[in-house]
């Protein structure tokens, strides 16, 4: 087990119970969190995806989805370390699985926008002397949205485990520790997780 992984955890049960004895600013100590997990995520999807970052820059899209478990938590008090983790990857998903189908496709907003500059990592816009025709299908991001679209029928053991481990950013190791099973285990579950994920892209496909 990775040293982070004990105190992390150990600091998602401490603000959840302060925020079940009613402490609000127990939110926003959860959200500190997980946000850099949120904001490694976004950082690699938009790396990957130069027509959503051509609209979103990462601190966008980790704000939409803190903001998104932030309103929750004002309700739903998850009762565990497990439980809070696995709530808030379903909210990353949600916020990733929306800017993939807002983007994607010849119906897309961005499919009917067009715009002549770009702005770099720095945060330097600068013009674009040719602007490439991207509003086609890609069909890179459509197999991205179908991933997550998966994610959410996988059976509820396997995507617990895909969830910690591709939402939340933890290892295995913390995994079989937030979940108390061995790390052989949490292989073996991430292992099936992608298998029926990659078949039911595939499947889309034929």
């Amino acid at each position: 087990m990775t040293p982070e992984a004990p105190d992390r955890l150990r600091r998602i049960r401490e603000c959840l119970a302060d925020l079940a004895g009613g402490r609000a600013e127990a939110r926003d100590d959860l959200i500190a969190i997980v946000l850099p997990v949120m904001t490694d995520m976004a950082h690699g999807m938009l790396a990957r995806f130069p027509n959503v970052r051509r609209w979103n820059e990462t601190g966008d899209v980790v704000q939409n989805a803190a903001l998104r478990l932030h309103r929750s938590l004002a309700s739903i008090h998850p009762a565990s370390d497990r439980d809070f983790l696995n709530f808030a990857a379903v909210h990353i998903r949600r916020e990733l699985l929306d800017l993939a189908r807002k983007y994607a496709g010849r119906e897309s907003f961005a499919s009917h926008h067009e715009t002549h500059s770009i702005r770099s990592a720095d945060g330097i816009r600068s013009k674009i002397d040719s602007v490439a025709d991207d509003r086609g299908d890609d069909p890179d991001l459509d197999r991205w949205a179908r991933m997550h679209e998966a994610a959410g029928d996988l059976p509820d053991e396997h995507r617990e485990v895909f969830h910690l481990r591709m939402y939340a950013g933890l290892s295995p190791d913390e995994i079989a520790d937030a979940l108390d099973c061995s790390t052989k285990t949490v292989h073996r579950r991430w292992a099936a997780a992608t298998t029926f994920i990659e078949e039911r892209v595939n499947d889309h496909r034929t």
